[in-house]
């Protein structure tokens, strides 16, 4: 007997068959928490993507709505009912990503934050109706949990006590392009508006951290201007002027601009009393002097004015489409007295969409238009210098950014109407038809964009 029984302990026969019995379940078991862990990732990536996506398309929205949302505190309706309605087509956009049996409650109405973000130090405010806040952001919190109805399904993973709740959140930022931006970080009067003056654009975004940076010496003067933010202001005594707001960065800072002189191709030009000339692109030394022309034509192309103005008086007549008016040095500048221009901007190449510019050197430089008109398509860029207006009026319209100086005064009876839209009779057809292209620049600015915040 004892025999037997060793042979029995001896015996492996069926041996593998228990072991694996035993271990068969604990694999599945594994591999099952495998598969729902792995299933969770994905649709944890899935969620992601669905978050993004509803926050792109909101502050996709905010750029079309903001103007009367901001310029109202957010007390617009028809501004809160097309965001309300950003935040139903977002909530759509963002389940595309998503099964269907997940989608439903995974992004709903609460799950959009509306922020105003500072694009220079990453601060972020919450939407307050009774704070003054420029909505350009927003956050969007996608989740899927037992509380929802829409917990992820698992195959294994309940029966190691865990439950599959996930949330995941994206930031998207609305651009923010100011028609007007004055760029000085602390002067007063950064931007004066007297006299029977009225500037008519879509925004204006002064830099300036100057109690009196706003400057609405009124008298007849208007402002019709959608937005009014300004960095300092705490003097300004008008309610539609939005104070202490950032100082917004040079959105052309990394613009290229024509390149320095190395020869001229004249010398104190001076063109008077002609009926019609035609000049063509070049160095301008010294400047151009153009008295009592009916119309002095400028042929498509770069013009660089070196150390002098580009002076039209007594009744003169500029034109040109496609063409870049470039400053450089202390005395260049814009100088008109009683005269018209009429200019279209660079349709191609480096400097599309550009009509005025000058170096970015602060030489103390000043454009003066007095008792003149002018007609433009596109974008003056003049970052450096001061720009006075006394009796002309201006007409522009542009992509996006329409001027770029470092401060603005408007004097007499000055109307600037000069936005990314411009109705229909304000400038000729040659310039409405004109291609109206941004910088290249600008084109990261004129679309949506994730920020992930620290």
């Amino acid at each position: 007997m004892l025999k037997n029984f060793q042979n029995l302990c001896d015996d492996e026969l069926g041996g593998t068959l228990a072991l694996t019995s035993i271990a068969l379940p604990v694999c599945l078991g594994f591999a099952g928490l495998a598969v729902d862990v792995g299933h969770a990732y994905y649709t944890k990536s899935r969620l992601q993507a669905a978050a993004e996506a509803s926050a792109l398309w909101y502050a996709d929205r905010l750029t079309s709505s903001y103007n009367d949302h901001v310029a109202d505190n957010g007390r617009n309706s028809q501004s809160v009912w097309l965001l309300e309605q950003a935040k139903a087509d977002g909530s759509l956009a963002g389940k595309t990503h998503l099964p269907n049996d997940l989608a439903e409650e995974a992004i709903t109405d609460q799950d959009f934050t509306p922020l105003e973000w500072n694009p220079v130090d990453g601060e972020k405010k919450l939407f307050d109706r009774n704070e003054q806040l420029f909505l350009n952001a927003v956050k969007v919190d996608a989740e899927l949990n037992e509380k929802r109805g829409n917990q992820i399904p698992t195959f294994f993973s309940s029966f190691f006590g865990f439950d599959v709740d996930l949330s995941q959140s994206a930031y998207a930022a609305a651009p923010i392009i100011p028609a007007f931006h004055l760029l000085s970080p602390t002067k007063d009067g950064a931007f004066t508006l007297s006299g029977s003056s009225d500037l008519d654009s879509s925004s204006l975004w002064i830099n300036s951290n100057s109690d009196n940076a706003y400057n609405n010496l009124r008298t007849f003067a208007n402002r019709g201007v959608s937005i009014v933010a300004v960095n300092g202001g705490s003097n300004v005594m008008d309610a539609g002027v939005w104070q202490d707001k950032f100082a917004l960065p040079d959105l052309l800072a990394d613009q290229d601009l024509p390149r320095g002189v190395f020869f001229c191709d004249h010398n104190n030009l001076i063109i008077e009393k002609v009926s019609y000339v035609s000049l063509d692109p070049g160095t301008y030394c010294g400047g151009l002097d153009i008295r009592d022309a009916d119309t002095v034509f400028l042929n498509p192309g770069e013009y660089k004015f070196v150390d002098g103005p580009l002076k039209a008086t007594e009744g003169s007549r500029v034109e040109g489409m496609d063409v870049l008016l470039h400053f450089v040095g202390e005395s260049a500048n814009l100088d008109l007295h009683g005269s018209h221009l009429t200019v279209g901007g660079r349709q191609s190449g480096d400097f599309r969409g550009l009509a005025l510019s000058s170096d970015r050197r602060k030489v103390g430089r000043r454009h003066v238009l007095v008792d003149s008109n002018v007609q433009i398509s596109g974008i003056a860029y003049l970052p450096s210098d001061a720009v006075i207006l006394e009796g002309s009026g201006v007409n522009g319209v542009c992509h996006s950014l329409c001027f770029v100086s470092d401060t603005l005064e408007m004097r007499g009876i000055s109307i600037v109407n000069w936005s990314p839209t411009l109705r229909e009779g304000f400038l000729p057809s040659s310039l409405h038809d004109a291609p109206r292209f941004a910088p290249k620049v600008l084109e990261p600015y004129l679309r949506p964009f994730l920020f992930y915040p620290e």
